[in-house]
Protein backbone atom coordinates (compact mmCIF):
# COMPACT_ATOMS: atom_id res chain seq x y z
CA UNK A 1 0.00 0.00 0.00
CA UNK A 2 1.77 3.57 -1.13
CA UNK A 3 2.32 5.84 2.01
CA UNK A 4 1.11 8.82 3.20
CA UNK A 5 0.71 11.35 0.09
CA UNK A 6 2.74 13.82 1.55
CA UNK A 7 5.25 11.40 2.51
CA UNK A 8 5.53 9.49 -0.63
CA UNK A 9 6.83 13.16 -2.36
CA UNK A 10 8.90 13.46 0.41
CA UNK A 11 10.63 10.27 -0.16
CA UNK A 12 10.92 10.72 -3.71
CA UNK A 13 12.96 13.66 -3.06
CA UNK A 14 14.72 12.22 -0.51
CA UNK A 15 15.76 9.10 -2.21
CA UNK A 16 17.09 11.55 -5.63
CA UNK A 17 20.27 9.77 -6.59
CA UNK A 18 19.70 6.55 -4.57
CA UNK A 19 19.47 3.27 -6.17
CA UNK A 20 18.32 -0.27 -5.67
CA UNK A 21 18.86 -2.08 -1.61
CA UNK A 22 19.98 1.85 -0.80
CA UNK A 23 16.85 3.28 -1.73
CA UNK A 24 14.55 1.09 -0.64
CA UNK A 25 16.54 0.86 2.50
CA UNK A 26 16.53 4.87 3.44
CA UNK A 27 12.60 4.26 1.88
CA UNK A 28 11.81 2.12 4.88
CA UNK A 29 13.55 3.69 7.45
CA UNK A 30 12.29 6.92 6.71
CA UNK A 31 8.39 5.26 6.27
CA UNK A 32 8.93 3.87 9.49
CA UNK A 33 10.23 6.54 11.86
CA UNK A 34 7.42 9.04 10.15
CA UNK A 35 4.38 6.56 11.34
CA UNK A 36 6.20 5.82 14.70
CA UNK A 37 6.31 9.79 15.22
CA UNK A 38 2.71 9.92 14.05
CA UNK A 39 1.16 7.70 16.34
CA UNK A 40 3.42 9.57 19.62
CA UNK A 41 2.17 12.98 17.84
CA UNK A 42 -1.21 11.85 18.21
CA UNK A 43 -1.21 10.63 21.57
CA UNK A 44 -0.35 14.21 22.99
CA UNK A 45 -3.55 15.12 21.38
CA UNK A 46 -2.82 15.93 17.87
CA UNK A 47 -4.96 15.34 14.88
CA UNK A 48 -3.69 12.66 12.07
CA UNK A 49 -3.23 15.09 9.60
CA UNK A 50 -1.59 17.39 12.25
CA UNK A 51 0.30 15.34 13.36
CA UNK A 52 1.58 14.20 9.97
CA UNK A 53 2.36 17.79 8.77
CA UNK A 54 4.48 17.92 12.06
CA UNK A 55 6.61 14.68 11.50
CA UNK A 56 7.33 15.95 7.84
CA UNK A 57 8.37 18.85 9.27
CA UNK A 58 10.40 17.28 12.20
CA UNK A 59 11.97 14.91 9.22
CA UNK A 60 13.75 18.36 7.97
CA UNK A 61 14.26 19.32 4.39
CA UNK A 62 14.30 16.18 2.01
CA UNK A 63 16.75 17.48 -0.41
CA UNK A 64 19.48 18.14 3.01
CA UNK A 65 18.53 14.29 4.24
CA UNK A 66 19.18 13.30 0.58
CA UNK A 67 22.38 14.96 0.03
CA UNK A 68 23.60 13.08 3.36
CA UNK A 69 22.40 9.84 2.20
CA UNK A 70 23.78 9.93 -1.30
CA UNK A 71 27.65 11.14 0.38
CA UNK A 72 27.28 8.01 3.01
CA UNK A 73 25.77 5.37 0.18
CA UNK A 74 28.52 6.48 -2.97
CA UNK A 75 31.37 5.69 -0.31
CA UNK A 76 32.94 2.31 -0.39
CA UNK A 77 31.18 -0.40 0.56
CA UNK A 78 33.68 -1.66 2.79
CA UNK A 79 32.22 0.96 5.42
CA UNK A 80 28.94 -0.47 5.88
CA UNK A 81 28.45 0.98 9.46
CA UNK A 82 28.88 4.83 8.11
CA UNK A 83 25.88 3.94 6.29
CA UNK A 84 23.69 3.22 9.80
CA UNK A 85 25.01 6.39 11.34
CA UNK A 86 24.19 8.46 8.75
CA UNK A 87 21.00 7.66 8.32
CA UNK A 88 20.40 7.54 12.13
CA UNK A 89 21.98 10.96 12.82
CA UNK A 90 19.86 12.76 9.59
CA UNK A 91 16.44 11.28 10.92
CA UNK A 92 17.66 12.65 14.75
CA UNK A 93 15.10 15.40 15.06
CA UNK A 94 12.36 12.86 14.19
CA UNK A 95 13.17 11.35 17.76
CA UNK A 96 11.40 12.96 20.33
CA UNK A 97 13.14 13.23 24.01
CA UNK A 98 12.41 10.22 26.83
CA UNK A 99 9.16 10.41 27.64
CA UNK A 100 7.86 9.19 31.35
CA UNK A 101 8.20 5.61 31.62
CA UNK A 102 7.62 2.90 34.18
CA UNK A 103 9.02 -0.56 33.00
CA UNK A 104 7.75 -3.89 32.79
CA UNK A 105 4.83 -2.95 33.37
CA UNK A 106 2.46 0.01 31.83
CA UNK A 107 4.29 2.78 30.60
CA UNK A 108 2.69 5.84 32.56
CA UNK A 109 2.75 8.03 29.41
CA UNK A 110 0.51 11.74 29.94
CA UNK A 111 -2.13 10.99 28.26
CA UNK A 112 -5.50 10.04 29.75
CA UNK A 113 -7.62 8.24 28.16
CA UNK A 114 -5.24 6.29 26.25
CA UNK A 115 -4.50 2.27 26.71
CA UNK A 116 -1.07 2.32 28.18
CA UNK A 117 2.00 0.35 26.72
CA UNK A 118 4.27 -2.43 28.26
CA UNK A 119 7.57 -2.25 28.69
CA UNK A 120 10.08 -4.89 29.58
CA UNK A 121 13.47 -4.40 31.68
CA UNK A 122 16.87 -3.87 28.92
CA UNK A 123 19.20 -5.66 30.72
CA UNK A 124 16.34 -9.03 31.24
CA UNK A 125 16.06 -8.63 27.34
CA UNK A 126 19.79 -8.39 26.38
CA UNK A 127 20.57 -11.38 29.14
CA UNK A 128 17.75 -13.27 27.19
CA UNK A 129 18.65 -12.38 23.44
CA UNK A 130 22.51 -13.64 24.80
CA UNK A 131 21.67 -16.15 25.10
CA UNK A 132 20.14 -17.18 21.70
CA UNK A 133 22.88 -15.62 19.74
CA UNK A 134 21.76 -11.96 19.57
CA UNK A 135 23.90 -9.22 20.94
CA UNK A 136 21.99 -5.58 21.41
CA UNK A 137 23.61 -2.96 20.45
CA UNK A 138 23.77 0.25 21.62
CA UNK A 139 23.48 3.42 19.92
CA UNK A 140 22.96 7.59 21.59
CA UNK A 141 22.05 10.50 19.38
CA UNK A 142 21.69 13.53 21.28
CA UNK A 143 19.44 12.71 24.53
CA UNK A 144 18.09 9.73 22.80
CA UNK A 145 19.24 6.39 23.68
CA UNK A 146 18.74 3.46 21.23
CA UNK A 147 19.15 -0.63 20.78
CA UNK A 148 19.12 -2.36 18.02
CA UNK A 149 18.70 -5.92 18.12
CA UNK A 150 20.47 -7.00 14.67
CA UNK A 151 18.25 -10.53 13.51
CA UNK A 152 19.49 -12.58 9.94
CA UNK A 153 16.30 -11.51 8.46
CA UNK A 154 16.71 -7.67 9.87
CA UNK A 155 17.68 -5.17 12.59
CA UNK A 156 14.73 -4.36 15.25
CA UNK A 157 15.13 -0.62 17.11
CA UNK A 158 13.35 0.50 20.17
CA UNK A 159 13.87 3.32 22.18
CA UNK A 160 15.59 3.00 25.70
CA UNK A 161 13.66 4.49 28.39
CA UNK A 162 14.13 5.37 32.41
CA UNK A 163 12.05 4.69 35.82
CA UNK A 164 13.32 4.61 39.15
CA UNK A 165 16.98 4.80 37.35
CA UNK A 166 16.37 1.44 35.77
CA UNK A 167 16.48 1.23 31.97
CA UNK A 168 13.75 -0.22 29.94
CA UNK A 169 12.40 -1.38 26.11
CA UNK A 170 9.03 -0.62 24.81
CA UNK A 171 7.48 -3.47 23.62
CA UNK A 172 5.43 -1.58 21.21
CA UNK A 173 8.44 -0.10 19.51
CA UNK A 174 9.74 -3.90 19.06
CA UNK A 175 6.74 -5.46 17.53
CA UNK A 176 6.25 -1.82 15.49
CA UNK A 177 10.19 -1.82 14.45
CA UNK A 178 9.31 -5.41 12.81
CA UNK A 179 5.96 -4.84 10.98
CA UNK A 180 7.27 -1.55 9.25
CA UNK A 181 10.63 -3.33 8.57
CA UNK A 182 8.59 -5.96 6.52
CA UNK A 183 9.68 -9.21 8.61
CA UNK A 184 7.79 -12.01 9.62
CA UNK A 185 7.03 -12.32 12.65
CA UNK A 186 4.72 -14.18 15.23
CA UNK A 187 2.80 -12.76 18.30
CA UNK A 188 0.77 -15.16 20.74
CA UNK A 189 -0.71 -14.90 23.86
CA UNK A 190 -2.17 -12.02 25.79
CA UNK A 191 -1.45 -12.12 29.85
CA UNK A 192 2.40 -13.32 28.68
CA UNK A 193 2.88 -12.39 25.25
CA UNK A 194 5.19 -13.94 23.25
CA UNK A 195 7.06 -12.41 20.50
CA UNK A 196 9.07 -15.06 17.75
CA UNK A 197 11.04 -13.16 15.18
CA UNK A 198 14.48 -13.86 12.99
CA UNK A 199 15.09 -16.56 15.36
CA UNK A 200 14.41 -15.17 18.33
CA UNK A 201 12.17 -15.84 21.16
CA UNK A 202 10.82 -13.22 23.50
CA UNK A 203 8.40 -14.11 26.41
CA UNK A 204 7.31 -11.11 28.73
CA UNK A 205 6.72 -12.60 32.22
CA UNK A 206 3.71 -10.16 33.08
CA UNK A 207 0.72 -10.16 33.53
CA UNK A 208 0.99 -7.60 31.19
CA UNK A 209 -1.84 -5.61 29.04
CA UNK A 210 -0.75 -5.83 25.36
CA UNK A 211 -3.63 -3.79 23.75
CA UNK A 212 -1.63 -1.31 22.87
CA UNK A 213 0.49 -4.07 20.60
CA UNK A 214 -2.41 -5.37 19.52
CA UNK A 215 -4.63 -2.64 18.83
CA UNK A 216 -1.43 -1.06 16.05
CA UNK A 217 -1.34 -4.56 14.38
CA UNK A 218 -5.12 -4.74 13.81
CA UNK A 219 -5.30 -1.27 12.59
CA UNK A 220 -2.40 -1.81 10.37
CA UNK A 221 -2.54 -5.30 9.11
CA UNK A 222 -6.84 -4.79 8.40
CA UNK A 223 -7.30 -1.26 7.59
CA UNK A 224 -4.02 -0.80 6.27
CA UNK A 225 -1.17 1.54 7.12
CA UNK A 226 -2.85 4.71 5.69
CA UNK A 227 -6.24 4.23 7.82
CA UNK A 228 -4.37 6.72 10.45
CA UNK A 229 -2.74 5.74 13.25
CA UNK A 230 -3.65 4.05 16.22
CA UNK A 231 -4.34 6.23 19.53
CA UNK A 232 -3.91 3.03 21.78
CA UNK A 233 -7.25 4.20 22.83
CA UNK A 234 -8.46 2.73 26.46
CA UNK A 235 -11.74 0.35 26.30
CA UNK A 236 -15.22 2.22 26.44
CA UNK A 237 -17.70 1.65 28.92
CA UNK A 238 -20.24 -0.54 27.00
CA UNK A 239 -19.70 -4.36 27.19
CA UNK A 240 -20.77 -6.82 25.24
CA UNK A 241 -20.02 -10.63 25.08
CA UNK A 242 -20.71 -13.58 23.04
CA UNK A 243 -18.78 -17.00 22.29
CA UNK A 244 -16.71 -17.69 19.54
CA UNK A 245 -14.97 -21.47 20.83
CA UNK A 246 -11.55 -20.30 19.77
CA UNK A 247 -8.84 -21.06 22.32
CA UNK A 248 -8.05 -18.93 25.36
CA UNK A 249 -5.72 -16.15 24.21
CA UNK A 250 -7.12 -16.43 20.69
CA UNK A 251 -6.92 -12.55 19.91
CA UNK A 252 -10.25 -10.67 17.83
CA UNK A 253 -10.70 -7.60 16.69
CA UNK A 254 -14.09 -5.45 16.74
CA UNK A 255 -14.75 -3.39 13.68
CA UNK A 256 -17.73 -0.81 13.76
CA UNK A 257 -18.93 1.53 10.87
CA UNK A 258 -18.41 5.44 10.75
CA UNK A 259 -20.79 7.22 10.48
CA UNK A 260 -22.45 6.14 6.87
CA UNK A 261 -20.13 3.90 5.66
CA UNK A 262 -21.21 0.18 6.33
CA UNK A 263 -17.98 -2.46 7.12
CA UNK A 264 -17.77 -5.20 4.25
CA UNK A 265 -16.16 -7.66 2.64
CA UNK A 266 -14.37 -7.67 -0.71
CA UNK A 267 -14.72 -10.58 -3.41
CA UNK A 268 -11.93 -12.00 -1.96
CA UNK A 269 -12.78 -11.87 1.12
CA UNK A 270 -10.79 -9.02 2.34
CA UNK A 271 -12.29 -6.01 4.39
CA UNK A 272 -13.15 -2.84 1.75
CA UNK A 273 -11.02 0.02 3.04
CA UNK A 274 -12.94 2.43 1.07
CA UNK A 275 -15.55 1.26 3.70
CA UNK A 276 -13.39 3.47 6.46
CA UNK A 277 -14.30 1.32 9.43
CA UNK A 278 -12.79 1.79 12.61
CA UNK A 279 -11.40 -0.52 15.47
CA UNK A 280 -13.21 -0.16 18.45
CA UNK A 281 -11.86 -2.63 20.29
CA UNK A 282 -9.35 -5.96 20.27
CA UNK A 283 -9.63 -8.78 23.32
CA UNK A 284 -8.34 -12.08 24.02
CA UNK A 285 -10.25 -15.32 23.90
CA UNK A 286 -11.50 -16.26 27.71
CA UNK A 287 -11.68 -19.80 29.29
CA UNK A 288 -14.65 -21.08 27.53
CA UNK A 289 -14.50 -19.59 24.24
CA UNK A 290 -15.82 -16.24 25.51
CA UNK A 291 -15.17 -13.09 24.58
CA UNK A 292 -15.84 -9.31 26.08
CA UNK A 293 -15.66 -6.70 24.12
CA UNK A 294 -16.13 -2.90 24.86
CA UNK A 295 -17.70 0.07 22.38
CA UNK A 296 -18.09 3.68 23.72
CA UNK A 297 -21.47 4.12 22.09
CA UNK A 298 -24.42 3.21 24.23
CA UNK A 299 -26.07 1.79 21.13
CA UNK A 300 -23.78 0.81 18.46
CA UNK A 301 -24.67 -0.77 15.05
CA UNK A 302 -23.80 -4.27 15.99
CA UNK A 303 -25.55 -5.46 13.17
CA UNK A 304 -23.11 -3.64 10.74
CA UNK A 305 -19.97 -4.99 13.00
CA UNK A 306 -17.29 -7.09 12.04
CA UNK A 307 -15.34 -9.66 14.04
CA UNK A 308 -12.06 -10.13 12.74
CA UNK A 309 -9.78 -12.97 14.59
CA UNK A 310 -6.17 -12.27 14.27
CA UNK A 311 -3.81 -14.90 12.95
CA UNK A 312 -0.90 -13.96 14.83
CA UNK A 313 1.43 -14.94 12.04
CA UNK A 314 2.43 -11.70 9.75
CA UNK A 315 4.19 -12.08 6.52
CA UNK A 316 6.04 -9.04 5.64
CA UNK A 317 4.68 -6.97 8.46
CA UNK A 318 1.17 -7.66 7.74
CA UNK A 319 -0.14 -10.09 10.27
CA UNK A 320 -3.04 -12.52 8.93
CA UNK A 321 -6.67 -12.36 9.90
CA UNK A 322 -9.89 -13.53 9.39
CA UNK A 323 -13.02 -12.10 9.12
CA UNK A 324 -15.96 -13.57 11.13
CA UNK A 325 -19.72 -13.35 11.28
CA UNK A 326 -20.61 -12.74 15.14
CA UNK A 327 -22.79 -14.73 16.90
CA UNK A 328 -25.57 -13.52 18.99
CA UNK A 329 -24.30 -11.19 21.19
CA UNK A 330 -25.29 -10.39 24.73
CA UNK A 331 -25.63 -6.41 25.77
CA UNK A 332 -23.71 -6.53 29.25
CA UNK A 333 -24.71 -2.59 30.30
CA UNK A 334 -22.56 0.51 30.55
CA UNK A 335 -20.45 1.57 33.30
CA UNK A 336 -20.05 5.53 33.86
Amino acid sequence: MPPHPSLEAYLRRATRGLWGKERRLVRAELEGHFHLRVDELCLSGLSPEQAALQALAELGSPEAVGAGMRGVYLLPRLWPPLGLLGLLLSLALLWPKALPAVGAIPWQLDAPGTALPTLVGLEAVSAELEQQGVQIGRIRIWSVDLVELPLPSGSLFARVVLQNDREYLPFDDLVRSAAQAGLSFRLSGWDHPVLQVGGITLRLRGPVDPYSVYAYLARRSVLGVQAGPSLFRSRGPCAYRLRVGDPPGTVYALLLPQARPEVGIGPDGAIQPALEPRVADVAPVTAGGWLTLHSRSLEPDLSRALLVRMSGEAEAGQMGYQAVQPGPIKNLGCSR
